[in-house]
């Protein structure tokens, strides 16, 4: 007998809408990791509260053929009701097993075919082919771009499909399982009502004596069939022992197999955890040779009981659009052929590239973060969580949006500037308390005047108008004000933010700005958050710019691992260590100079946020020259100039920059930071806006980044030093750059993080290097499907927020950019270059895309497949290696007037259309063009 063992089997796929928590899907067929209760950590950190478990949502298939036994498959490759396992030394101890119930088996193989937001599962087993059937099941998540209702919409579609290939009538019976989760603690009741329309027939479980503050409280869960002649039935097992639910579990299947239903009366209540209360719907179908018939579950759910860890109610978007749980299904069961037509139509343009195939699995595979860790509250707020989800630092992490903000803007523009909108809100200002007072006061100079006054008036530190008088006279006389500073993330609460100790996250807050405006070039919502802007900017150069260089300076501690390793040293000697770490530590009292490498100390002017900070201001030119703030603009552009050649100055070193230097210290890094171009991808490949570094520098520096840092094996890592030790080969050893600060196994550098793969790859395949970025590419699929961890990249733990930039690979190989602020588009693929089809991606929608270039003619068809682009068109600018003679522009077959200018030394195609055209979903756009030969 020959076995196959493979990792790929530990891969889930999260399953749900925007905000509405999620499902987990295993490819064994199970579902896990339910967060549609409100539960912890998902919606206030905590230790997991886990009210399902694998075995409480199964699907069972019957089948007969005339005078043939029925059998049973349980739609699923694990064992049903294996709360007791195989103990290998005794008796089988399963409720089903091979000896006891050898009418059911799990289902031989399943092959899951995962396009998210849809997932394909095709059931193979050798009795369905002696029985001459085919079935396979499709399961959709509510996503799509653009549409807030539907993708707010708590509900999962399970459709099922069987086909009859044989010469004989068969009959099928199809059953949901499900169990009532509401009697988690022994005051609880379960509650299981039958509910029915004139679309579906369904059982609603819902609970009572639930705490009004918790997440359930309000909920019910329902599942329903979409065929009224489905049967209903409710039932209970004790789950107390395996002794006492395994009789009446099997004759309840015995009764399935004869009958092909279930039926019983719905309207059930229990009492008490120990009680199992389950919901049923089966349907009876006979299938002619040839025929092929549906049964379809809709899933649904409805918990508005969302409380932040402040004990503040924020509920869910999904209340905005319907009562209960009901609504929500009335609704998902009466627009079901559109939402299933539309979701087919979204997967087919994503995965319709005509480029390998790993590049749309890779591209696709992160939306499934949409499901598994965002917020959408009642009132708006929208919350993508860092890590786990609920695990790791906190909510919209700004650093971290920095690579998943332009994914949320193609796919809901209004979220992403709903970011913008909130982060501008916290910006640090005197109001803030107590932030203004601690970072203020993280200055020496501010903390020595202030020690100062205490000598004088000890009152001072026990009257808090005192104290904010004190701090006032104190900024006022130091210039050295903490305002301007960017929040870092919300702590489980829209109210609530962690720290505003980052250097980064002032350019990163106002390139992410920036990008808004130009993709979708809303004035208003600029115009509104100009003083901010301004703000940030006076703020970090009266903070961080101690040397008068332009540049960003990092004060140490800039990293928690630089933190005084003395206290370390020290502890257990009667003193807490975190009070010597933040005595021995400095010159900072509290650290002002972290950013997202938050384990790799900077200090001094550090490539990093120098080439961040000098982007934003190349952008911050352009916009305040745009709205005609000259003076500001230029006020500005000598701030860049100047900044601009202290960067060569200080870090470029003939081949690439330097990680960092100090001028104070003359210490220096010379690792090679992979994300040391992070600003160029915003100001370049996402909004056409130019270099801040000359080109031949570029090119250089992503040749050194690929030489250095790429390993085979491992991925791209975020740093290497040339020509040393590495410790994820000789283990723990020094930084070497003088500092003393231990550079240890799995530290930040020495790994791979993916959305930092992800943008220096396709800054490769934008530049030219299309191999190595491929490559890179390759590594990160190959990489997290060998751990069976394809849809959860990990990072600050899994299912990281940086990730989701994966769908940026779309439009990167299409050469697809845009603008609504200038109102132009532009197409020059990049893999494949010639002849290209594939997905690009515009605010609220996606479209499809074919280029032909030949010898003898352009051609270019573009079709809005999914949604209506927020922005309007003006000018085409297309790339062709070959001049051009005549154009056509056709719009859903109607020609549009313009002219056209071929620029020989750029080889671009420029054509202006008489008047500005808006798109919509459906329309086909067409560009013709004649080469001269």
């Amino acid at each position: 007998m020959r076995f196959h063992s493979r990792t790929d089997h530990l891969t889930t796929i999260s399953l749900g809408g925007l905000g509405t928590g999620s499902i987990e899907l295993d490819v064994k067929g199970g579902f896990s990791g339910w967060t549609i209760f409100n539960n912890r950590p998902w919606s206030d950190y905590g230790s997991p509260e886990k009210y399902f478990d694998k075995d409480d949502l199964v699907f069972i298939l019957r089948v007969y053929r005339d005078d043939e036994t029925p059998y049973l498959l349980i739609l699923r490759t694990e064992p049903w009701f294996s709360r007791y396992n195989y103990d290998h030394f005794s008796s089988v101890n399963d409720a089903l097993n091979p000896y006891q119930t050898p009418w059911v088996r799990n289902i031989e193989s399943l092959e899951v075919i995962a396009t998210p937001p849809k997932i394909k599962i095709i059931y193979r087993d050798r009795w369905l082919e002696k029985s001459g059937l085919e079935i396979y099941s499709e399961i959709y998540s509510l996503l799509l771009p653009g549409d807030l209702k539907i993708s707010t919409t708590p509900a999962l579609i399970i459709r099922f499909v069987i086909r009859n290939i044989g010469d004989k009538k068969t009959d099928v019976s199809l059953i949901s399982i499900l169990r009532n989760p509401h009697n988690f603690t022994a005051q609880n009741v379960a509650i299981n009502r039958l509910i029915r329309s004139n679309r579906y027939v369904g059982v609603k479980m819902f609970g009572e004596n639930i705490p009004e503050n918790h997440g359930m409280f309000n909920g019910a869960l329902a599942i329903a069939i979409t065929d009224v002649s489905g049967s209903a039935a409710s039932f209970e097992l004790d789950l107390s022992s395996r002794w006492s639910y395994t009789e009446p579990l099997r004759r309840l299947l015995v009764e399935y197999r004869r009958e092909g239903v279930l039926k019983a009366d719905v309207d059930k209540k229990v009492v008490g955890e120990k009680i199992g209360l389950y919901g049923s719907l089966s349907r009876k179908l006979e299938i002619d040779p040839g025929e092929t018939k549906e049964i379809i579950f809709i899933l649904a759910w409805y918990y508005p009981n969302h409380i932040d860890r402040f004990g503040n109610k924020l509920g869910h978007y999904y209340e905005n659009y319907y009562k209960n749980v009901e609504e929500v299904l009335e609704f998902v069961a009466e627009d079901l052929k559109r939402i299933i037509e539309k979701i087919n139509r979204f997967v087919e343009v994503l995965y319709s590239g005509s480029y390998e195939d790993y590049l749309k699995e890779l591209a696709v595979s992160q939306i499934t973060t949409l499901s598994k860790s965002t917020w959408l509250t009642k009132e708006g707020f929208f919350g993508v969580w860092e890590g786990g989800p609920g695990t790791c630092a906190g909510l919209n992490t700004v650093d971290v949006a920095y690579y998943a903000l332009p994914t949320i803007l193609l796919l809901y523009p209004e979220l992403g500037k709903r970011l913008i909108v909130d982060w501008t809100n916290h910006i640090l200002t005197p109001d803030k308390s107590p932030y203004y007072e601690v970072f203020s006061l993280a200055f020496p100079e501010n903390m020595s005047m202030y020690r100062d006054m205490l000598r004088k008036d000890p009152s001072i530190q026990h009257d808090l108008n005192k104290f904010r008088d004190a701090l006032k006279k104190i900024v006022e006389k130091t210039g050295v004000d903490a305002s301007g500073r960017v929040m870092h993330c919300y702590t489980a609460s829209p109210y609530y933010v962690d720290t505003y100790d980052r250097n980064d996250l002032m350019p990163e807050y106002l390139l992410q700005t920036y990008l808004v405006y130009e993709w979708i070039g809303d004035r208003e919502f600029l115009n509104k958050i100009l003083d901010h802007i301004k703000l940030v900017i006076e703020g970090t150069l009266r903070q961080h710019d101690p040397l008068d260089t332009g540049l960003i300076y990092h004060f140490p501690p800039s990293g928690y691992e630089g933190f005084s390793q003395i206290a370390k040293i020290l502890r257990g000697r009667g003193v807490a260590e975190d009070l010597m770490r933040s005595l021995f530590s400095g010159p900072m009292y509290v650290p002002i100079s972290v950013n997202t490498f938050d384990n790799l100390s900077f200090h001094g002017i550090a490539s990093f946020t120098s080439e961040l900070w000098l982007s934003a201001l190349k952008k911050s030119i352009e916009i305040f020259t745009e709205i005609g703030d000259l003076n500001y603009a230029e006020h500005v552009k000598k701030i860049f100039d100047k900044a601009g050649e202290n960067m060569i100055r200080y870090l470029w070193n003939g081949e690439y920059l330097d990680n960092w230097f100090d001028p104070l210290s003359g210490l220096r890094d010379k690792a090679v930071m992979s994300a040391s171009l992070s600003g160029e991808w915003y100001l370049e490949n996402l909004m056409s806006s130019g270099y801040i570094l000359e080109h031949d520098k570029i090119i250089s520096l992503l040749r050194s980044i690929y030489k250095y840092n790429y390993n085979s094996f491992e991925g791209l890592l975020n740093a290497t030093y040339p020509g040393e030790r590495r410790p994820g080969l000789y283990g723990d050893l020094l930084y070497p750059n003088n500092t003393g600060i231990l550079y240890t196994i799995s530290s930040q550098p020495d790994t791979p993080w993916t959305g930092v793969e992800i943008m220096v790859a396709l800054q490769m395949i934008w530049e030219g290097m299309e191999r190595e970025g491929l490559e890179i590419l390759r590594n990160v699929h190959e990489r997290y499907l060998s751990w069976g961890m394809y849809y959860n990249h990990m990072e600050c733990d899994g299912h990281y927020f940086r990730a989701l930039i994966s769908l940026q690979i779309f439009n990167h190989l299409a050469g697809f950019r845009f603008s609504g602020r200038r109102k132009f588009i532009e197409i020059s693929p990049r893999h494949p270059r010639n002849i290209f089809r594939g997905p690009i991606m515009m605010p609220s929608s996606v479209a499809q895309l074919v280029y032909e270039d030949s010898a003898e003619r352009l051609h270019i068809k573009l079709e809005i497949k999914i949604g209506d682009p927020l922005i309007k068109i003006r000018e085409l600018i297309i790339h062709s290696d070959r001049r051009i003679m005549k154009t056509k522009i056709m719009l859903n077959n109607k020609e549009i007037f313009h002219k056209y200018l071929y620029e020989d030394e750029k080889k671009i195609l420029r054509i202006l259309l008489e008047e500005e055209i808006s798109l919509k979903e459906g329309d086909l756009l067409e560009v013709y063009a004649e080469h001269i030969i």
